[in-house]
C-alpha cells in the first residue's frame, strides 16, 4: 500500500492505511480483500488515522 505504510484504522468492513512517504490514504474492503478506488491524497506525512462511524480522521504535520 503506497510508500511507507504508517498507521491502520479499522472501520465496518474496511481497513484504512495511511502512507507517510506518499501522503495518501488507502481503503481496503475486508470482505473482498481488495483496495477500494484510488488512494486519497493527504497533507504531508500523515502520522495518525482513526475511524468513528462514517467519519475518518487523519492527522498530519502542518504545511508551511
Amino acid at each position: 500500500m503506497g510508500q511507507g505504510p504508517r498507521q491502520l484504522a479499522f472501520g465496518k468492513n474496511a481497513v484504512y492505511v495511511t502512507n507517510y512517504n506518499s501522503s495518501d490514504l488507502y481503503e481496503i474492503d475486508t470482505r473482498r480483500t481488495r483496495v477500494v478506488g484510488s488512494p486519497l491524497p493527504l497533507p504531508v506525512n500523515p502520522y495518525a488515522v482513526s475511524v468513528e462511524g462514517d467519519t475518518i480522521w487523519v492527522a498530519s504535520v502542518a504545511e508551511n
